[in-house]
């Protein structure tokens, strides 16, 4: 896990270098190419320093949550205007999961 966490951080910090140096420099005649680099740079070197934080957030989230919310992100992207019924399908997902947890932890203790 740590050689991916500094993996992460050196191709993070190599796209945000290389997107500035393509925008200084005005060599290209399209900056998208740039700015996508230096967007995509910077997610990667937030996911470096959040690393520990989402391993552990990870434990604690039911996987019909993680997945409730990967479905939800792949909708928003195909059809951005079903955002609203994404949205409240991805909440009584959750809240399903969480409730069956904890009445499942009910059971147990008594």
């Amino acid at each position: 896990m740590v050689f991916q966490r500094y993996l992460c951080g050196a191709i993070g910090l190599s796209l945000l270098v290389s997107g500035v140096v393509l925008l200084s420099s005005g060599a290209s005649s399209n900056p998208v190419i740039a700015s996508a680099a230096i967007r995509a740079g910077s997610l990667l070197m937030v996911t470096w320093l959040a690393w520990p934080k989402l391993f552990e957030w990870r434990q604690h989230i039911p996987r019909v949550a993680l997945v409730a919310l990967a479905l939800l992100g792949l909708i928003l992207v195909a059809r951005p205007s079903w955002g609203k019924i994404a949205g409240m399908v991805t909440v009584v997902a959750i809240a399903g999961s969480l409730v069956s947890r904890w009445l499942a932890s009910i059971r147990s203790n008594g």
